[in-house]
């Protein structure tokens, strides 16, 4: 399932760099790529025999999203109620029961938590009767560094209203992003594989929302919170 998501990731960052994944040759291409490298720390890859441990996924994941962060500390790095590097498996458990949220758990040097079919109105979102996927990383420590929020199939209007939504959101706790799309339009969402993108990027945290219409599957909007050490 975990790669199954990254395929999304990639297609809605436009980036082709899963191919690396075959290839010894251009591992440091991949670890020089934030969307990649993550998959890297969620699964030992299916793709080669060497499984790795907990000290070589942080050491996978320190270099790659050194070069990405952003040179101030972060004024928040809460995700909902949840806070990165703070929120412990236990607190995280405790949050997914009291929303009735069904989900699984899997172990490969991290921990793991998935959600399939999570009620958008558990997230305080306001549309009744949309699900979403969400994705969660436990780390070593017992410390929650990485969510992610995957929504698929989507209307334009209302991936327009979410991805305004959660824009606002991020921008009343952290301010203006370092990136963010010209105009936000229906006419630019429906241009197939064009990405419309926010990021806030800072030295202790990357948040990341971004959406885009695919040929084959509709408007994916996928949103990451990602921790720095």
């Amino acid at each position: 399932m975990f790669h199954r998501l990254f395929f999304t990731s990639l297609l809605i960052g436009g980036s082709l760099l899963f191919l690396a994944l075959f290839g010894s040759r251009l591992e440091p291409v991949i670890r020089s790529n934030v969307t990649a490298q993550k998959f890297l720390i969620w699964v030992n890859s299916p793709f080669s025999s060497q499984k790795v441990n907990a000290e070589d996924l942080d050491e996978m994941r320190r270099e790659p999203l050194h070069a990405q962060r952003g040179s101030l500390p972060s004024p928040s790095k809460k995700v909902w109620e949840l806070t990165l590097n703070e929120t412990t498996e236990a607190q995280l458990a405790d949050w997914i029961r009291h929303r009735k949220i069904a989900c699984s758990k899997s172990s490969k040097g991290y921990n793991y938590i998935k959600c399939k079919k999570v009620p958008l109105v558990a997230l305080g979102l306001p549309y009744v009767n949309s699900f979403a996927e969400l994705d969660f990383t436990i780390d070593a420590h017992n410390r929650l560094i990485f969510v992610g929020l995957l929504h698929r199939q989507l209307e334009t209007d209302k991936a327009l209203s979410l991805l305004g939504s959660i824009s606002a959101s991020l921008n009343s706790r952290l301010g203006s992003p370092s990136r963010s799309p010209a105009s936000l339009t229906p006419e630019e969402l429906d241009h197939s594989l064009e990405v419309l993108s926010y990021e806030y990027k800072f030295k202790d945290y990357i948040a990341r929302v971004t959406a885009s219409k695919l040929s084959t599957t509709g408007i994916i909007l996928y949103e990451q919170h990602i921790y720095i050490p």
